[in-house]
Formats: C-alpha cells, sequence, structure tokens
C-alpha cells in the first residue's frame, strides 16, 4: 500500500469551511488505496494573533512561553481536522508532536529535531486511520514544548515522511506549484513538472516562497520525493526529486527578492556582540575584502525590519554603512554557477539594460546580481524573457 503525507499550510485551513474541502480531498485520497499521515499547520493568522497577544501582557515575552502559546494553534488544526475526517465516515486521529514522536533540542523558538520514532502513528495506520499530526513543535527530553520557527511544519512533513518511508510527502499551498517566474509579475511564467533538490533549495535561498529550505535540505539528505500541489484545485503541481544525468547548464527560472540588507563592514572588528545582533537574519551573501567585508541578510524573518536597521545602524555605526538600496535577481539551474558563459551572458543583459549592479554571487546552481530594489520586478521580467521563453520546452538553454 502506498504511503503518503500530506501537509497543509494555514490558508488552506483558514476557515471551518476550508477545513472540511480540506478532509473530502483526503477521504478521496483514502479510497484510491493510500496510507495517510497529515501534518497541519495552525489555521491562517492564528500565529499572528497569539504573538499580538503575547506582546500586549509582556513587553519581551520568553521564548519558552511563546512556544507553548504558539503550539496551541496546531492543536487547534489537527483536532478540528480530525473531525472533519470522522464527519466523513473514516477513522482518525490527531497527536501532537510529542505524541507524534517529535524529538528536539532545548533552542526555544528554532528547535531542531533530534529524532522521530512514530510509534503512534505507526500503530493507528494498523488499526485503518487517518493520522492527523501538529506540525511545527515538538518536545524535549525534559518534556519541554517547543517549535522549530517559521514554516516549521514543512520540516515537520518531510521529517514524518523520512521515518515512516513515505512513497512521496505532497506539501498543499496556495500556489499551484514552482513556476519559472513570480506569476504574479512575470504573467508568461510556467509551471514545472519536476525540478531536483539542488535547483529547488536554489529556489527557496533566493526568494520562492513555495517551499522553506530547511525542509528541502531534509528532503535532499534522507531522499524525501517532494510533491508541491496547489490547495484549492486538481494538478500534479511540481516533483521535487533526486534525479542522474539531469541537464546541466540550462536556466530553470529566475527569482527576485527585494527585502534585502546590505552591511558593509569596515575599520577595527565590531564588538563580539555584533554577531548575536544579526541572529534573527539569514546571512544570504558574504563578501570579504581588504578593507573589510560585506554581508547581505534577508530581513524577511524580522518582525519589524525598520526598527532592527535603525538599532543596527545606531549602535555600530562606527564599524558598519547600512542600506537597503539593493535588491537580488538569480537565475537558477543545474550547474549555471560553474560554467562562466551563463553568468557573463546574465551581466551582458543587465549591463545594457542600464542597471547600475552592486555585485554577483555565485553557486553551483544559480548566479545572483544585485540591482536597484525598485528595478527588481522589472528585471526579473526581462530575464525571464531571455532565458526561459528562447525555446518551447521545459528547461531552455542559455543562448
Amino acid at each position: 500500500m502506498e504511503t503518503i503525507v500530506m501537509k497543509y499550510g494555514g490558508s488552506s485551513l483558514a476557515t471551518v469551511e476550508k477545513i472540511q474541502r480540506v478532509a473530502q480531498r483526503i477521504v478521496r485520497r483514502q479510497q484510491e488505496g493510500t496510507r495517510i499521515a497529515v501534518v497541519v499547520s495552525a489555521m491562517g493568522g492564528t500565529t499572528n494573533e497569539y504573538l499580538q497577544m503575547a506582546e500586549a501582557v509582556s513587553s519581551r515575552p520568553s521564548a519558552r512561553e511563546l512556544d507553548v502559546l504558539l503550539t496551541a494553534g496546531e492543536q487547534v488544526s489537527i483536532s478540528l481536522l480530525a473531525m472533519a475526517l470522522q464527519e466523513q465516515g473514516v477513522e482518525s486521529v490527531s497527536l501532537t508532536g510529542r505524541q507524534a514522536g517529535f524529538l528536539t533540542d532545548a533552542c526555544h523558538s528554532k528547535a531542531s529535531i533530534l529524532q522521530l520514532k512514530p510509534v503512534n502513528v505507526l500503530r493507528h495506520f494498523e488499526e485503518g486511520r487517518i493520522v492527523v499530526v501538529a506540525g511545527f513543535q515538538g518536545v524535549t527530553e525534559q518534556g519541554e514544548i517547543t517549535t522549530l520557527g517559521r514554516g516549521g511544519s514543512d520540516t515537520s512533513a518531510v521529517a514524518l515522511a523520512a521515518a515512516l518511508q513515505a512513497d512521496r510527502c505532497e506539501i498543499y499551498s496556495d500556489v499551484d506549484g514552482v513556476y519559472s517566474a513570480d506569476p504574479r509579475t512575470v504573467p508568461s511564467a510556467t509551471l514545472l513538472d519536476e525540478v531536483n533538490y539542488d535547483e529547488m533549495l536554489e529556489f527557496a535561498r533566493h526568494g520562492a516562497r513555495v517551499l522553506k529550505t530547511e525542509a528541502v535540505e531534509m528532503a535532499r539528505r534522507y531522499e524525501v520525493t517532494l510533491s508541491a500541489r496547489s490547495s484549492f484545485k486538481d494538478g500534479n503541481g511540481t516533483l521535487v526529486r533526486r534525479r542522474e544525468g539531469y541537464p546541466a547548464g540550462r536556466v530553470v527560472g529566475v527569482t527576485g527578492r527585494t527585502d534585502l540588507i546590505r552591511l558593509a563592514v569596515h575599520g577595527d572588528s565590531p564588538p563580539s556582540d555584533f554577531s548575536q545582533s544579526l541572529s534573527e537574519c539569514e546571512l544570504l551573501y558574504s563578501n570579504p575584502g581588504s578593507e573589510g567585508f560585506g554581508l547581505v541578510l534577508s530581513g524577511a524573518n524580522l518582525g519589524n525590519a525598520e526598527n532592527f536597521i535603525e538599532e543596527l545602524s545606531g549602535r555600530y555605526k562606527s564599524y558598519l554603512d547600512v542600506s537597503t538600496e539593493h535588491g537580488a535577481v538569480s537565475a537558477v539551474g543545474e550547474g549555471i554557477g560553474v560554467d562562466p558563459a551563463v553568468g557573463l551572458n546574465i551581466y551582458e543583459r543587465l549591463r545594457r539594460a542600464g542597471l547600475k549592479l552592486g555585485g554577483s554571487y555565485l553557486t553551483p546552481h544559480s548566479v545572483t546580481y544585485l540591482v536597484p530594489t525598485d528595478t527588481v520586478k522589472d528585471t526579473v521580467g526581462l530575464l525571464h524573457k531571455a532565458l526561459c521563453e528562447a525555446e518551447t520546452r521545459e528547461y531552455a538553454h542559455v543562448n
């Protein structure tokens, strides 16, 4: 019997009516002879609502108490979905992260999964039940409740799929899958049938919000096949898996992001607490130089990026310059970062467009240029037209 893990995010569960529709979809899959575990997030908007409550009663809520508070959101979701499934006439049971066997370290709000023993999940499988598991959460050896950080439900789903040796982990959201560019800003963007793990990691790191970086990294490590699909309409979405003999040197997509914070560190070394002050940010790129070094951070996970920048500029003004004048555009494709012709081709196109470039960064599977923030949208469209629309087949050669 095929085993799959289905993951539904908050937008898919935002109302009782949506929960009922999700339940109907799950039942149809079970009727195909599939053994199903479902991992869910809190109902849409719940996490932010709880955070606002915490901030209303405490100027500095502790990470431990926030974990206790925020995990309540997933418990509401799992119980309601299990009830909706039961109403459809199928056996179903809800499990918290602890009941499902998620053991984590003690890093509150950013815990890492140390071990997963899905004993209860397997027992309920044997008894013919659909198992609904709370994502985003776990427990320490001492019994402390922990959360995995924003987007942690994706990681929970992949970890459970790996532990169950599931045939596939299906991630459902409000998008159809992985596109060659954001279809909201590039109407000609096409849905990709399949990408490999390395390409999906680059999409995630460079601004695509379909799958979380940590979840893709775990899927690659344990070779879990992912499927990114729409919660609201039928379709196969995009498969993410390992493929041998994958064609190299082809651009499969272009992404852009405008949430960058650029730091130019100069002079003497900053104080020892400088690194700690950046702990809430994701380091995207670094560039050491003879007179200092440059860092490019993502402000996506900051509650208030403006306050963060103001505080950083004031505290370390003699050590660094802070700028938000640049965004990033990235071309993604297997092996394109090790092919000089690809980077040069992109550079020439941007130069001819008259763009003032703020730097470039390469990985084996991506080429990134910093451009003025207000040009990111148009630049993504320009590169997509040049690199992804040259031929009608799925993967276009760079010309």
